[in-house]
């Protein structure tokens, strides 16, 4: 449905082509969101998250995946059609390139069955884990996630190096951990702990750059709806 929306748009003009950018956030969000609640064990959060965010999360689960590999055209179509909506966003002289779109939409269907595949695949391997190699991934997948968000996110730079140091530090222990003992120690389970902790840091404040995000694309909903009222500001 999406996607035959945006095939009826022409591109030629300007103004369908900034609609033609908010399709594409959807169709590819939407994907993004589901897969990860049905498939990839990610909360129901990544209906708030940006695009860059949401392909960030799911890299890091695919690359948990023996054998992974992600095609190289896939690596850069989260970001830059995060920073295309952007423009749109905050710029209403922003014109969107037409090739690009076009791009984004001929990847778009084989991109969506790709990740399927691969969240479908992660599931089923994930099925198969002991309870420990479990624990050891889920406590992993945390830590790169941490070190991914606090590497994009731009507000409060400080904390966000501090947070990405700690998860390096707690993934070189979780190493030791992991060749130390085929277990479950009290050590492991302390430090999953400590992993969900600083990622519900770093959440926090991410969750706080999305209603600021938010804020911002309701003033331009507003002015696109009623620019008359905003004239003499």
């Amino acid at each position: 449905m999406l996607l035959d929306t945006f095939d009826q748009l022409n591109l030629e003009e300007i103004g369908p082509r900034r609609i033609a950018v908010y399709i594409l956030e959807d169709y590819y969000g939407k994907a993004m969101a589901d897969l990860s609640r049905e498939n990839l064990g990610i909360d129901g959060r990544m209906r708030e998250m940006n695009l860059k965010s949401q392909w960030g999360k799911i890299k890091v689960r695919i690359q948990s995946l023996d054998q992974h590999s992600i095609p190289d055209e896939y690596h850069s179509i989260a970001p830059s059609l995060k920073e295309i909506r952007d423009n749109v966003a905050h710029d209403y002289d922003y014109e969107p390139p037409k090739s690009h779109l076009e791009d984004l939409r001929e990847y778009a269907p084989q991109w969506k069955a790709w990740l399927t595949d691969q969240a479908h695949e992660y599931q089923e391997v994930r099925q198969e884990l002991s309870a420990r190699q479990t624990l050891i991934q889920m406590t992993r997948n945390t830590l790169q996630e941490v070190e991914q968000e606090s590497e994009w996110l731009s507000s409060s730079a400080s904390f966000f190096e501090e947070a990405h140091d700690d998860a390096q530090e707690m993934l070189t222990e979780l190493d030791r951990i992991e060749n130390s003992s085929n277990r479950i120690t009290t050590e492991l389970v302390h430090l999953f702990s400590d992993a969900k902790e600083l990622s519900q840091e770093v959440n926090y404040d991410e969750a706080v750059e999305a209603l600021v995000e938010q804020e911002r694309q309701r003033q331009v909903d507003a002015y696109l709806e009623e620019p008359w009222l905003y004239e003499d500001m």
